[in-house]
């Protein structure tokens, strides 16, 4: 969901590989950055963690969706999602709260998994 509010998306590479690249459709309904008038993400800004936010955005979607689909060719949770949401909330703090002179709190829960005491 923050992927696509960012205005990415991910895909897979014929090497197996994920990155991320802008959203090329949206519908009128999607609530992204540009609600708020800001440009959309970029897929650098999530530097050398583009193939991993992929990943678990690929996954994530997929097991959601299929609820019998098993994404553990390529997406370890365990491994991957932690990190993931960590570059999310990084990146969404730099595009849609320092643009707007704010700052925000994190739920309790993601404090405890996000590593906030």
């Amino acid at each position: 969901m923050f992927v696509d509010f960012l205005g990415l998306e991910s895909y897979r590479l014929s090497s197996g590989e994920h990155d991320l690249r802008p959203r090329e459709q949206r519908k009128p309904t999607d609530v992204t950055l540009g609600n708020f008038g800001l440009p959309p993400a970029q897929p650098d800004d999530f530097a050398l963690h583009r193939a991993l936010v992929g990943r678990v955005h690929d996954g994530v979607s997929k097991a959601t969706a299929h609820l019998t689909y098993e994404a553990n060719d390529f997406f370890d949770s365990a491994r991957d999602y932690l990190p993931a949401l960590k570059e999310l909330i990084r990146v969404i703090h730099q595009r849609l709260y320092m643009p707007l002179g704010r700052d925000f709190e994190l739920h309790p829960d993601l404090q405890r998994l996000y590593g906030c005491t």
